[in-house]
């Protein structure tokens, strides 16, 4: 990093713990800082450059000033600002065991435990790293909190009685402000419509994180629409939208949002270590999906193909992994992939908490 590199920044107060956080800046100067060195205490909170609504660039400035100028540590003189950079990949937290975690709220639905919630649920467990301390709300606590790895972050069940009740915000509130949350994050038009009182409430920043299209999530006509219309209102006022997709990102603007609060961020998953050599079976194929089975995600598409491979004489299986979103629609595919004459090449194979080990019985 140099002097003149744009990206966000923190202003600590080491004496009493206290993180102002700021938006971007401009760097107007570098220091290095030699590894465990002391880095003494915070007199002021300072600014840094002028204030601009720019992306961060690939780093966390955590700027102050000293009292005194530590002993190899090759800070600016006593009094004057100085900047330390540390890069996002990863931010070496073992040199900030003396500052606490920025506490980041995300506010979720939590009925299920499929694609939204492992992204929610893997946030949680790699972005201490980054110096952030990841804390959960659920509004529908069903299957999420039993079924998440990370037992470690804090849960907050505040359950909606209906789509319109509002009381779990007062609570919500109540909580951000007690333990001292610096920004609230919805990831459902439902979790928004209570996280966005909340920060009316508190003066905390909320990102909304859009997964899916709500004005066609589901083949509910009403439903789509109340979501959709709930969404639109909920997001006055929202500091950032997080996109998973670029075709997501086009949507929202198209419905009225501003492209400079849009950031694509693809959906993360862990790292697989190494990946077996395949190789083309000899015989017949095994095909697979894995989803939150719901009208949406086109199953009713995959066994008619099964079934028309089949009538081919392909001799292919199918392995369906994960859970229905409703009894009735279960049913309905169980019943269509009887009609199909293909019930024997299916493999319900219900839920499971290690994909991986599915994904290699695949072809």
């Amino acid at each position: 990093y140099c002097a003149g590199t744009r990206l966000g920044f923190r202003t600590l107060d080491f004496g009493r713990r206290h993180v102002d956080r700021r938006d971007l800046g401009i760097v107007e100067s570098v220091v290095e800082v030699g590894e465990g060195s002391n880095i003494g205490p915070c007199r002021d909170r300072i600014e840094v450059g002028e204030l601009e609504t720019r992306r961060p660039s690939r780093g966390v400035a955590l700027s102050y000033t000293c009292d005194a100028v530590p002993s190899g540590g090759g800070l600016a003189p006593a009094g004057r600002p100085s900047i330390l950079l540390y890069p996002y990949n990863p931010m070496p937290t073992s040199n900030l065991s003396h500052v606490r975690p920025c506490p980041i709220m995300h506010v979720i639905n939590g009925q299920h435990y499929s694609g939204a919630e492992r992204v929610q649920d893997l946030l949680a467990a790699r972005l201490p790293e980054f110096g952030y301390e990841v804390s959960f709300c659920c509004v529908k606590p069903e299957r999420f909190p039993d079924r998440r790895a990370t037992k470690d972050a804090e849960l907050f069940s505040l359950p909606m009685r209906s789509r319109v009740d509002m009381r779990p915000a007062f609570r919500l509130a109540s909580i951000v402000k007690r333990g001292g949350y610096a920004a609230l994050h919805a990831h459902t038009p439902r979790s928004l419509m209570v996280a966005r009182v909340a920060a009316m409430m508190t003066g905390r920043p909320l990102l909304y994180h859009v997964h899916s299209p709500t004005s066609r999530d589901s083949t509910r006509s009403l439903q789509n629409w109340l979501n959709n219309t709930s969404e639109r209102f909920s997001l006055a006022g929202v500091t950032r939208l997080i996109a998973v997709s670029n075709s997501l990102a086009i949507q929202m603007q198209n419905e009225g949002c501003r492209v400079e609060d849009i950031t694509v961020v693809p959906n993360g998953v862990p790292a697989v270590g190494s990946i077996p050599d395949r190789t083309a079976p000899d015989g017949g194929w095994t095909l697979g999906i894995v989803a939150l089975f719901r009208p949406r995600k086109g199953l009713e598409v995959l066994l008619a193909a099964l079934s028309e491979l089949r009538n081919a004489g392909r001799p292919v299986r199918l392995r369906a992994i994960g859970e229905f979103e409703s009894k009735t629609y279960r049913d309905q595919m169980h019943r269509l992939a009887l009609e199909l004459g293909v019930q024997d090449a299916v493999d319900w194979v219900g839920f499971t908490d290690n994909v991986n080990s599915e994904l290699v019985k695949l072809d």
